[in-house]
């Protein structure tokens, strides 16, 4: 009965044509069109503002609305407390789109810190709670269901599911266009002769199906998690090597500024494309967070 959640964690390229979803053109982004500022270090691009945040005040209104619901009923559901400066992981940026660069392979290699930075004693009380709520009775299910439905009906979250939709297929879409710039292909082809030297047997054709098994297969745990998957044991100093070497290859033969270039104009245009549609589910975004904003105030309100 976990509540479910969508995370993307990386983008996924979506199989298929791409003119259901973005016009086809070739004139340039619209100047009406008020883009995101470049930052290739957080790897932002134009539809970011129209997906889903990792820290999410919906996602924590409706788990308090749960939380009450169910002890309407007699059901003690358990919400970890969200800590008041909850942040972002430093191996994502704030849409759940993975980074790779030098400083963090030196300290994950392949894997990543959890989503969201959260203290020792906040990671324990939210494994607490989701290991009490696994306890319950099979007839706190159907309680749960309801619950969560009438959540979302306070958030108005049915309304706003399209905006998220909407951008996550068309950054999947220019994720993909990205992939096939002239100009990528190239860098990755570099990129392969360059990390070659660093000794991977089985090195993939571009740098976004690292890592291999050979890489993989150095440790047991799944080194492209959502959690900490460096936390539980030691990342092994030859994945750390074979990371950093190739992190530093991406940045020397210029492949990383060739994708993100490449994947901000995709993105970019995109966005040209469907701002009528974009701005209509981002007022509807807007008023889901207005909503949850208001329903967390009363509830602390009447917490005290």
């Amino acid at each position: 009965m976990k509540r479910p959640s969508i995370r993307w964690s990386s983008v996924v390229v979506v199989i298929g044509t791409s003119l259901s979803l973005v016009a086809c053109t070739e004139d340039p982004v619209d100047d009406s069109v008020v883009l995101t500022e470049k930052d290739r270090a957080s790897w932002s691009l134009p539809l970011d503002p129209y997906q889903r945040p990792l820290v999410d005040v919906v996602a924590s209104a409706q788990d308090a609305f749960i939380q009450d619901c169910m002890g309407d009923s007699g059901v003690l559901w358990k919400v970890a407390p969200t800590e008041r400066e909850a942040a972002v992981g430093e191996s994502w940026n704030p849409v759940g789109r993975k980074l790779f660069s030098i400083e963090l392979a030196s300290e994950y290699g392949y894997g990543n810190s959890s989503e969201i930075a959260r203290s020792v004693a906040a990671q324990r009380a939210m494994y607490e709670a989701e290991s009490a709520n696994r306890s319950l009775p099979e007839s706190a299910h159907a309680v749960f269901d309801r619950c969560l439905a009438d959540s979302r009906e306070m958030t108005n979250e049915a309304s706003g599911r399209g905006s998220y939709e909407l951008a996550e297929q068309l950054a999947g879409v220019a994720y993909g266009d990205a992939k096939a710039d002239d100009d990528v292909e190239a860098a990755a082809s570099r990129w392969r002769g360059c990390l070659r030297e660093a000794g991977v047997p089985d090195l993939p054709r571009s740098p976004d199906q690292m890592p291999p098994d050979s890489i993989a297969g150095l440790r047991g745990s799944n080194v492209d998690g959502a959690d900490a998957s460096g936390e539980d044991e030691p990342v092994p100093a030859e994945e750390i090597r074979l990371a950093v070497a190739d992190a530093a290859c991406r940045e020397s033969v210029a492949y990383a500024s060739a994708l993100y270039e490449a994947e901000w104009q995709a993105q970019a245009e995109a966005v040209a494309a469907r701002a009528d549609d974009l701005s209509r589910y981002k007022r509807q975004i807007d008023d889901e967070r207005a909503r949850a904003e208001a329903y967390l105030a009363e509830h602390a309100a009447d917490a005290r």
